[in-house]
C-alpha cells in the first residue's frame, strides 16, 4: 500500500503557471486552461454570477448600489466571490450618464484577483417599482460595459474588458437605512490580457471530514480552512481493503469526492488509512494515514495537494482531519 500510494501521487510540483444596476457580473470559474499565462497573450473572458444587492440613499439625489457576487463559472482563471459598487444620480433621467463611479473587485484563490470599472448603458424596468407608493417589488433588465484596471496572481496587471447583461429582482429593504433589497444574475463576456504571473506556492490546508451515523443513510459533510475556505458534502467513490494485519488493525484505500455547497466545484481525494481499535474502548478506533488529490473540477480545476490524515471513529460519528498543502498547477 505504501509503495502504491507514493507512486500514484508524486510530490507537489510548482509550475508557472447590478447591482440594480446591481451588477452581478458573474465571473467565470476555474476553467480547464493552461495556467502559464504568456506575457503578451490575450484570453477570452467570460463569467456567470449571481448574488444579493442593496440600494441605499446617501443624499436626497444619490443612491448607492452594493452588489455581492458568487461566481458559478469563469474563464480563463478561477474567480469565486466578489463585489460591485456604483451610484445613481436621480437628477439625471437616462443612462449611461445617470450611473457613475462604478467599480468591482473579484477574487479567486491563491492570490488571484481582478479589479476594474463599469458602466450601465441601458436599464428597462419590466415591472417598475415605486417606493413612495409602497411598491418595492419589481424587475429590471440592464446592460453595460466593464474595464479591467489591475489584477493580481494569474490576473497580474490585467487589462481589457467587455460587456454584460443582467437581471435584477427588487424587494423591500431588510436593513435599516436601505431602500431596496434584491438579487441579480449576470453574464459577462470580453477579453483579458495579463503578464506572466509568479508560480503559485503550496499553501497549508486543513479539511475536516465528518460522517454522522445517527441518520439513515449517514450524513457526510466536510469543511476546510487555510488555503481554501469552503464546505459541502462528500461521497465514497470506491474503497479497497488490504489483508487484515490483525483483528484490531485494518488497512484500506478510499477514494472520496468532495462537492462544495453551491455545487460549483469538486475535488477527489485518495486516502490510504490504517485503522486501529482503541485499547480502552472496543467501540472506538483511531485512524492515521496519507491523502492526495487525484482530480478536481469547476472552481477547483487544477487543484493539487497531499498530506497526512488523523481520525477517530465511534458508534455515532467518524471524524477525520486531513492536514497538508495544496496549490493550483
Amino acid at each position: 500500500m505504501k509503495t502504491i500510494f507514493k507512486s500514484t501521487f508524486p510530490p507537489l510540483a510548482h509550475t508557472n503557471s447590478g447591482f440594480p444596476r446591481v451588477l452581478v457580473l458573474i465571473c467565470a470559474f476555474f476553467a480547464a486552461v493552461d495556467l502559464r499565462a504568456d506575457p503578451s497573450k490575450t484570453y477570452a473572458f467570460s463569467v456567470n454570477a449571481s448574488g444579493p444587492f442593496t440600494t441605499t440613499p446617501v443624499s436626497p439625489t444619490v443612491l448607492r448600489q452594493d452588489q455581492l457576487l458568487s461566481f458559478a463559472s469563469a474563464m480563463p482563471f478561477p474567480l469565486t466571490t466578489g463585489s460591485v459598487q456604483g451610484f445613481d444620480n436621480l437628477t439625471i433621467p437616462t443612462f449611461p450618464d445617470r450611473f457613475f463611479n462604478g467599480t468591482f473587485a473579484w477574487f479567486g484563490v491563491g492570490g488571484d484577483a481582478v479589479f476594474g470599472t463599469l458602466t450601465v448603458q441601458t436599464s428597462v424596468f419590466t415591472d417598475p417599482v415605486n417606493p413612495a407608493a409602497g411598491d418595492f417589488i419589481g424587475s429590471e433588465d440592464f446592460t453595460g460595459t466593464f474595464q479591467f484596471t489591475n489584477g493580481t496572481g494569474r490576473y497580474l496587471n490585467a487589462t481589457g474588458g467587455g460587456v454584460y447583461v443582467a437581471h435584477s429582482e427588487y424587494g423591500p429593504p431588510t436593513q435599516p437605512g436601505t431602500l431596496f433589497f434584491g438579487s441579480t444574475t449576470v453574464t459577462a463576456t470580453g477579453t483579458v490580457a495579463v503578464v506572466a504571473a509568479p508560480p503559485h506556492p503550496a499553501q497549508p490546508i486543513e479539511i475536516t471530514v465528518l460522517r454522522d451515523k445517527t441518520t439513515t443513510p449517514s450524513t457526510k459533510t466536510w469543511s476546510s480552512t487555510g488555503a481554501l475556505v469552503d464546505a459541502g458534502v462528500w461521497s465514497i467513490l470506491q474503497s479497497h481493503f488490504d489483508t487484515p494485519k490483525s483483528p484490531q488493525v485494518s488497512v484500506f484505500q478510499l477514494d472520496a469526492r468532495f462537492t462544495n455547497t453551491y455545487e460549483t466545484g469538486t475535488f477527489t481525494v485518495r486516502m490510504e488509512v490504517v485503522n486501529r481499535m482503541d485499547e480502552t474502548d472496543p467501540e472506538v478506533s483511531i485512524s492515521t494515514g496519507k491523502w492526495a488529490i487525484t482530480d478536481a473540477t469547476g472552481i477547483y480545476a487544477g487543484l493539487d495537494g497531499r498530506g497526512t490524515l488523523e481520525g477517530i471513529d465511534n458508534v455515532d460519528l467518524t471524524t477525520n482531519t486531513l492536514s497538508g498543502e495544496v496549490m493550483f498547477k
